[in-house]
């Protein structure tokens, strides 16, 4: 288990736009203040890439990089 110490880290972050991107892949809308678009723009901030609405796949491959990246950080702190 990770143990996460600022809920507003970009490795957060990227996990929660992440969670939506992979709803709205599969055809669910996203939640009611957001649109897909302004989940790509979001998705975008945090890698650093403009995605165009189309490029949901892609926008998850990357956020899931920042996850990763993320974990491994947390995993050498705690251990």
């Amino acid at each position: 288990m990770t143990l996460t110490t600022d809920p507003r880290s970009d490795g957060v972050q990227a996990a929660l736009i992440k969670a939506h991107l992979r709803l709205c892949a599969v055809g669910m809308s996203p939640p009611r203040p957001l649109t897909k678009t302004q989940l790509m723009i979001k998705a975008g901030n945090l890698t650093g890439l403009k995605y165009k609405r189309t490029e949901i796949t892609q926008a998850i491959a990357d956020l899931q990089t920042i996850v990763d990246k993320h974990r491994a950080i947390e995993d050498e702190i705690i251990y």
